[in-house]
């Protein structure tokens, strides 16, 4: 038997929604140590780099980290607690920079002054723990429940570094025949408990967006520095440090074996697709003023992968669209649909730097490098996030992908469960190096067209 015993919940149910809670609560800490130092930390030229460290843990493929460190994690079998507690950790530091981007781009309830009045009046109840946590910012509120949802259906590192999720559970069971229908029935409830998280976020969202209020106070902006230097280093540079290090050994035999040339092709092809049709549905999205059609777009993206998955293939099995079914369009709907959330998130950050006074004084300079770089820059290196996390995508692909198509990062998944050894590690390197070389090449290409136009 798959389960035990058909519960009305999936198993492991408790353990991802203890530990979601969890990140949770930590967000919510930290975003207090972190956000007000990030909203006020905007020196010019290393601005887009301490972005560019917060976004990089979230923009590694989780696969890839889990991979990486799938040897290390047999030596915590012995205890559990440490086990949990360095896989929490690196659930966490990939999606805490969700929290920040969205901590940066919700306007404050309370003013530099009105904090400044607040102290002032040495009032004990204004100052008490229970007054702060019922008044507590929106920005700090949001960004705790995004780290929960995402933290919830945390599928690819949990698979690989077994750890107990009811994601995995899940998926194991479909790939081993469960019927789809009793898959659904016992997934609605955490697809409505996920449902009421997002209807709260939106909620705190109801007000227009004026923009972000700064806090001018940018003291010990080194602790934001070394969040980011560490969360890139455990999630995304030791984990390509070891990868490198076991491929460089079987990148000897690799001209002679390698075979995922066709796989490799079609990931390509429905990652461009769909990283574009996301980003402009996103930028679509970045001027839509109406808070309900916006929970529309983002909630199903915001489900999981996993419930996001199951959702599209059980409607994709309705009479008028099953000739579909056999078609890249589940798939690329799906990861349009999985995408658009961080997407809007980060086209709203690129709305806002194209429409600086940093901006408009290159348009009127006419300077060719600062148009690019506050200009069609940004929105460029939105695009190219939604390619490379389509190109990454495990669940989504596994799950709506047609026969006729193995995506690559299905096939390198299933061959990670055999452990990590040095003609495997030289497949992965190929595969990241790919998409990355399409993009640093689009990247130059791009900045050529700008400079050319004058």
């Amino acid at each position: 038997m798959i389960f035990a015993n058909l519960s009305v919940l999936p198993p492991d149910i408790l353990s991802s929604f203890l530990r979601a809670t969890v990140l949770a609560i930590v967000a919510i800490l930290l975003n207090s140590v972190l956000l007000p130092r990030l909203v006020s930390s905007r020196p010019p030229l290393w601005g887009p780099l301490l972005w560019a460290m917060i976004v990089l843990p979230f923009l590694t493929p989780p696969l890839l980290t889990a991979y990486a460190y799938t040897k290390p994690f047999l030596y915590l079998v012995r205890y559990p607690w440490l086990e949990e507690l360095s896989y929490s950790s690196l659930v966490f530091l990939r999606v805490y920079p969700l929290a920040l981007l969205a901590g940066a781009l919700i306007p404050r309830r309370l003013s530099q002054e009105g904090k400044h009045c607040r102290a002032l009046a040495c009032d004990r109840a204004l100052s008490s723990w229970s007054f702060q946590w019922r008044h507590m910012e929106p920005a700090m509120w949001v960004s705790g429940l995004l780290v929960f949802l995402y933290a919830f259906h945390e599928f690819e590192m949990a698979s690989l570094l077994q750890r107990p999720g009811w994601t995995v559970a899940m998926f194991d069971a479909q790939a081993e025949g469960y019927a789809l229908s009793a898959s659904l029935k016992m997934l609605w409830p955490l697809a409505l408990l996920q449902v009421v998280v997002m209807l709260k976020v939106f909620r705190l969202l109801r007000k227009d967006d004026g923009g972000a209020a700064t806090d001018q106070n940018s003291d010990r902006s080194w602790i934001l520095w070394g969040y980011a230097s560490l969360a890139v280093v455990v999630v995304s540079v030791f984990p390509a440090l070891f990868i490198l290090k076991d491929a460089v050994r079987g990148l000897s035999q690799l001209s002679a074996t390698f075979s995922m040339q066709r796989e490799v092709g079609d990931s390509l092809i429905v990652a461009f697709v769909s990283g574009t049709l996301a980003f402009l549905l996103a930028r679509g999205l970045s001027n839509v003023r109406s808070k309900a059609l916006l929970a529309v777009c983002l909630m199903p993206g915001l489900l999981g992968t996993l419930l996001l998955s199951l959702g599209l293939l059980g409607l994709f099995q309705w009479p008028g669209l099953v000739s579909l079914r056999d078609r890249p369009i589940p798939w690329v709907v799906a990861l349009v649909l999985g995408l658009l959330p961080l997407l809007t998130l980060l086209t709203a950050l690129a709305r806002r730097r194209d429409r600086s006074e940093a901006s408009w004084s290159a348009e009127l300079m006419g300077k060719r490098r600062l148009r690019w770089v506050f200009g069609r820059g940004p929105y460029f290196a939105v695009w190219a996030c939604g390619f490379y996390l389509a190109y990454f995508e495990v669940t989504t692909s596994a799950i709506l992908a047609p026969a006729s198509m193995t995506p690559v990062m299905v096939r390198l998944y299933n061959l990670m469960h055999y452990g990590r050894d040095t003609m495997l590690s030289a497949y992965v390197l190929i595969v990241v190096a790919v998409p990355f070389l399409i993009l640093v090449l689009a990247t130059a290409l791009g900045y050529a067209l700008t400079s050319r136009r004058g």
